[in-house]
C-alpha cells in the first residue's frame, strides 16, 4: 500500500495539468456540485484571482488522487492592519454556494485530516483560515469540528440559509402544494399577458446567440437594481467576463442555461441557471422594471419551473438566501456556515477572530427591528452613491466586441414554446 502524500500548488499552469483529474475526482465526492468543477474555478481564477496566490493542497495515495483542497492566499484589511487568510476558491465575486474540500467517497475523514495537519505544519504560509458557503449537512464540516480541536485551532462558525425547491414528478403535484389565491394569481397574471400581447418562453442554448442574451441579462439586471437605488451586480466588468468564460468553457457540457421572457419581440425577462447532477441553479436573473405589474420576473420563473419539471429534473436551486419569495415558491431552507480558524497566536489574529465572535453574539442580541434600521441606513447611503452616478452603473459596454466565440461543431437543440394572443 503506497503512503499518501500532500502536494501543493502555487503555479496556475500546473494547475491547469489537472483539470481532467479534477472533475473526475469531483464526480467520485460526495461534493459532486457545479461551484467545485474546474471549469467554475478556472473561470474564477482568470477573472478574479489578480494579486492573490494560489494554495491548491492536492493529497495522492501512489497515482490516485484522493483528495483536493481549493484554496487561495489572499491579504485583506483589517482596522490597522492587513491580514493574509487563506480561503476557498472563488468565495467571492460570482454567487458560489457549497464549496468544499474534494475528497474520493469513503476517505472523506482521512483526506480533511491530514489538510489540516499539512496546513497546521505550515502555519507560518498565513495568519487565518476562512472557510465560506459550507453546506450544513457537509460531511467536511464535520471532520473540521474535530480536526480543530485536535490542533488546538479556535474556531467559530456563522450560519447562513440557502433554499431550493425539491420537485415533484408532475407540474399540477407542484401547484397542489399552493393555496388556491396563489394559483389563481400566477394563471391570471400569465393570462392577462397572454390576452394582451405577443408572448414568447424560450431557453437559449444555440450558440450564435449566447452573447447577445448575455447581454440582454446584464442590462435587465443592472437597469433593475438601479432603479431600486444599488449598483448591481454586473456593473463589474471582472463578473460580466466571469460570466462570458464560464459559458464559454462549459458550451459543449450544456450547463449553461439562459431562459428568456420575449413580449412583443422584446425580452422582459431573462433567468440565467446552470443545471448540473439534475438540478437547475438560479444564479441571476433581471427583468424590466417597467413591465412590474405583469410580475414578469415571476411569470419567467413559474415557466421554467414548469419546463424542468417535465425534463424530470429533481431540484430547482435558489442558493443563497430564505427571502419571503422563496418561501411563497415552497422552498425547503438549509443552512451553509462560514468558518474562521485562528492558526497561530499573532496578536491581529486574534484580534480579528474576536471580532468575528463580537459580529456573531450582536446579531443574536441585538433587536431585529434595529437591525433593520441599520440595514436601512446602509441602503439609503448606496442609493445616494447609485443615484449620483447612475448613467455610470447603466451603460455597459458590450464584452464582445472585440471577442469571438467560436466553439467547436456542437449540436443545438432550441426549445421555443410560443404563445399568441
Amino acid at each position: 500500500m503506497h503512503s499518501t502524500e500532500v502536494h501543493k500548488i502555487t503555479d496556475v499552469n500546473e494547475l491547469q495539468t489537472l483539470a481532467g483529474a479534477w472533475n473526475d475526482l469531483l464526480r467520485n465526492s460526495e461534493s459532486n456540485t457545479i461551484f467545485l468543477t474546474f471549469e467554475w474555478i478556472n473561470s474564477w481564477i482568470n477573472n478574479f484571482l489578480q494579486e492573490n496566490r494560489l494554495y491548491v493542497l492536492v493529497l495522492k495515495q501512489g497515482d490516485t488522487i484522493l483528495g483536493i483542497a481549493p484554496l487561495y492566499l489572499h491579504r485583506q484589511k483589517f482596522m490597522f492592519t492587513k491580514i493574509l487568510a487563506l480561503r476557498f476558491l472563488s468565495d467571492y465575486g460570482v454567487g458560489s454556494t457549497y464549496l468544499d474540500f474534494i475528497a474520493r467517497k469513503g476517505f472523506e475523514d482521512e483526506v480533511v485530516e491530514k489538510f489540516c495537519h499539512y496546513l497546521r505544519q505550515n502555519r507560518k504560509d498565513f495568519d487565518l483560515i476562512i472557510l465560506r458557503e459550507l453546506l450544513n449537512s457537509c460531511s467536511t464540516l464535520e471532520c473540521l469540528k474535530k480536526q480543530s480541536k485536535k490542533l488546538k485551532l479556535s474556531m467559530v462558525s456563522e450560519d447562513k440559509f440557502c433554499s431550493r425547491i425539491k420537485l415533484p414528478q408532475s407540474w399540477d403535484q407542484y401547484l397542489m402544494q399552493f393555496k388556491s389565491n396563489h394559483r389563481r394569481n400566477l394563471f391570471s397574471k400569465r393570462n392577462r399577458l397572454m390576452k394582451n400581447y405577443q408572448v414568447r418562453f424560450f431557453k437559449v442554448d444555440i450558440y450564435s446567440d449566447l452573447e447577445q442574451k448575455l447581454q440582454e441579462l446584464f442590462v435587465l439586471h443592472q437597469k433593475r437594481w438601479v432603479s431600486k437605488g444599488f449598483p448591481g451586480s454586473f456593473s463589474n466588468i471582472f463578473k460580466r467576463t466571469f460570466y462570458y468564460d464560464l459559458s464559454k468553457s462549459t458550451a459543449d457540457k450544456g450547463w449553461v442555461r439562459i431562459y428568456c421572457l420575449e413580449v412583443d419581440h422584446k425580452i422582459r425577462a431573462v433567468q440565467f441557471g446552470l443545471f448540473y447532477n439534475s438540478r437547475l441553479l438560479n444564479l441571476q436573473e433581471g427583468f424590466d422594471p417597467g413591465w412590474i405589474k405583469y410580475e414578469v420576473g415571476n411569470l419567467l420563473r413559474g415557466m421554467v419551473i414548469e419546463e424542468i419539471i417535465r425534463e424530470g429534473v429533481h431540484y430547482y436551486d435558489f442558493l443563497k438566501g430564505n427571502s419571503d419569495y422563496k418561501v411563497r415558491w415552497k422552498a425547503e431552507i438549509d443552512r451553509i456556515h462560514n468558518l474562521t480558524l485562528v492558526s497561530n497566536n499573532a496578536f491581529k489574529n486574534w484580534l480579528f477572530f474576536t471580532w468575528c465572535c463580537l459580529k456573531k453574539f450582536g446579531r443574536r442580541i441585538i433587536p431585529r427591528g434595529i437591525q433593520k434600521r441599520i440595514q436601512q441606513h446602509n441602503r439609503n447611503k448606496k442609493y445616494r452613491k447609485v443615484h449620483t452616478n447612475r448613467d455610470s452603473y447603466l451603460n455597459l459596454t458590450p464584452l464582445f466586441k472585440h471577442r469571438h466565440f467560436e466553439p467547436e461543431k456542437i449540436e443545438s437543440h432550441p426549445a421555443d414554446v410560443s404563445v399568441n394572443s
